[in-house]
């Protein structure tokens, strides 16, 4: 069980995921090509941002997901 959980090969949201960041590269593109150099700069921004939040989010996701499961294994032992 551990060893899946570390498994880099395994793609979580599949298929959405993919096909959402498909439809995000697109429309950042298009943003991007209307933007002068000062707005690219605030589109870079924006998006190291966004991808902190969510590293934060996934961070906590899989704290609290990890001490579930332990808790239910431990309610069920204790049966």
């Amino acid at each position: 069980m551990i060893e899946q959980l570390f498994n880099e090969e395994r793609l979580y949201g599949e298929p959405v995921f993919s096909q959402t960041t498909a439809q995000i590269i697109k429309v950042r593109e298009t943003i991007r090509n209307k933007l002068d150099d000062a707005g690219k700069a605030q589109l870079g921004q924006l998006e190291a941002l966004y991808i902190r939040q969510n590293n934060a989010i996934v961070k906590d996701v899989y704290a609290e997901g990890f001490s579930t499961a332990v808790k239910l294994l431990l309610e069920a032992l204790e049966r």
